[in-house]
C-alpha cells in the first residue's frame, strides 16, 4: 500500500496492483463552499421564517413586506458567490474559500440593495 497525506491511491498484494485517480485534494474546499451556499440560503429561509411568524397579523393586512424579497435575492447571490471562491480554493485551501466568499458576498449584499427599486416592489407595504 502507497501512502499519500493519509490515503491511498495504490495498492498492491499478492502481484496485483489497483492504481486510483481519485485523492481527496480538493474535497474540504468543495465542502467548505458547499456549506457556505447552504449557510446564506438557510439563513434569509431563518430570517423570513422568523419575519413572517412575528408579524403575522400586521402582513396579512398589508401584505409581506418588500425587504424580504430583496433579502430573498441578496441570499441568492450569496450562494453562487461560492463558485469563484470554490475556484480559488482548488489552489488556496479553505480559509480562503471563506475570505472570498465574505468579500465577494458583502459586495453582491450592498450591490443588490442599491439596484433595488426604492419602492418597494409589488409585495410592499406603505408604512402608515
Amino acid at each position: 500500500m502507497t501512502l499519500w497525506r493519509d490515503y491511498a491511491p495504490v495498492v498492491s498484494m499478492s502481484g496485483v496492483t489497483q492504481v486510483t485517480d481519485d485523492s481527496p485534494v480538493g474535497e474540504p474546499q468543495i465542502v467548505t463552499a458547499f456549506a457556505l451556499a447552504v449557510l446564506s440560503v438557510g439563513l434569509f429561509a431563518v430570517h423570513a421564517g422568523g419575519t413572517a411568524a412575528t408579524r403575522a397579523r400586521r402582513d396579512a393586512v398589508r401584505g409581506l413586506p418588500g425587504s424580504l424579497v430583496t433579502r430573498g435575492k441578496q441570499a441568492g447571490v450569496t450562494a453562487f458567490c461560492v463558485i469563484p471562491a470554490g475556484m480559488l480554493g482548488e489552489v488556496t485551501g479553505p480559509l480562503w474559500v471563506v475570505v472570498l466568499w465574505a468579500v465577494l458576498s458583502g459586495v453582491a449584499w450592498f450591490v443588490v440593495g442599491r439596484l433595488e427599486p426604492r419602492w418597494g416592489g409589488r409585495h410592499a407595504w406603505v408604512r402608515g
